[in-house]
């Protein structure tokens, strides 16, 4: 369950608006059902096969003011938040709907950010001389994804912070809809948490990411280097990622899109980096889905996963993961 309000007292609709955000989640598995975060440690896959699901109770995700100067110019967000929210652009990393394998959606094995804690993001662009944005983020790696303690950034001073500058081109396309292209390189660096028990080590890295769109085929690909270990969840520890993947849009005339993409990554070269052992190993996983909109408000999702030779699991050559996302908003 996702509950989220926003109310913006302050200039609603002009310039210099402002507000407060503010969501909670439930997150639990079904009966006995395995946690999905941790499906990877079953099947012995080093890319997770869904890593947003993590079980919570009644966690606070956001609690921050949002300030708008000029309006679509520049906003600012202060407060409990998630850097990722505003960093790495990816139109089918909606974890709710679109791709779960981990480097597609909520990439936490190769970019070391943290649970929502106290941070500062800021995001600028201008539609009317073009498509060119600079966004960044910053926020506490100590945070926990169940506790509000905004008090740990002044006594540890540790934080995960990223910047990322990106343009996006939009277009008429010839069937008489819109068309988007987009490239970003997004920049990082996270400290070791160190009121986490989990083994970490300081370290940054770079993604660079693309997307083309021909009609309703979209290409894309990414390629992710990072030399931080554990991050702010303690499950990074991919010093490459790559992926690369195609998408279809509205097939036979219903919303939503159907997609297809392979993932590679190599672990970090070293002992002590996560809840894999790090050896310098790498490993290949796809997946397949189709999004699809049943009624205005329900979206549901089926797929499938592929992981090739897992690499804590040699007597497997080949993993099947199914999928199946519904999603009721009101």
């Amino acid at each position: 369950f996702l509950f989220e309000v926003k109310w913006d007292p302050v200039n609603p609709g002009e310039d210099y608006q402002g507000g407060i955000v503010a969501a909670v989640a439930d997150v639990h598995p079904y009966g006995s059902a395995a946690d999905p975060a941790l499906t990877f440690a079953q099947i012995g896959s080093m890319i997770p096969a869904d890593t947003f699901y993590i079980e919570v109770n009644w966690a606070v995700t956001n609690l921050f003011w949002e300030q708008w100067l000029r309006k679509d110019l520049l906003v600012f967000r202060v407060g409990n938040l998630q850097a990722m929210n505003v960093l790495d652009f990816f139109r089918y990393a909606d974890f709710r709907t679109s791709f779960s394998l981990n480097g597609l959606g909520f990439p936490l094995t190769s970019i070391p950010f943290g649970p929502p804690g106290l941070g500062l993001a800021v995001k600028w662009w201008d539609e009317k001389r073009g498509g060119l944005y600079v966004t960044g983020a910053a926020n506490d790696i100590n945070s926990e994804v169940d506790e509000l303690d905004w008090s740990t950034p002044f006594e540890a001073g540790e934080v995960f912070a990223g910047i990322e500058v990106g343009h996006n081109w939009k277009r008429m396309g010839e069937s008489g809809g819109g068309e988007l292209d987009h490239v970003h390189l997004l920049v990082f660096y996270a400290d070791a948490p160190s009121r986490k028990t989990f083994p970490s080590e300081s370290g940054w890295g770079f993604k660079i990411a693309g997307e083309k769109q021909w009609g309703q085929w979209v290409a894309f690909a990414n390629y992710t280097y990072n030399t931080a270990k554990g991050g702010g969840f303690g499950f990074t520890y991919n010093e490459h990622n790559v992926n690369v993947g195609v998408a279809y849009n509205k097939p036979l005339g219903i919303r939503g899109e159907a997609a297809l993409a392979v993932v590679w990554a190599k672990e970090l070269d070293g002992s002590n980096c996560g809840p894999i052992d790090c050896q310098g190993r790498d490993q290949w996983a796809s997946e397949l889905y189709w999004k699809i909109l049943l009624a205005p408000d329900f979206w549901v999702t089926p797929g499938i996963q592929f992981h090739f030779n897992p690499v804590n699991n040699p007597t497997e050559d080949l993993v099947v993961v199914p999928l199946l996302k519904l999603r009721l908003f009101f």
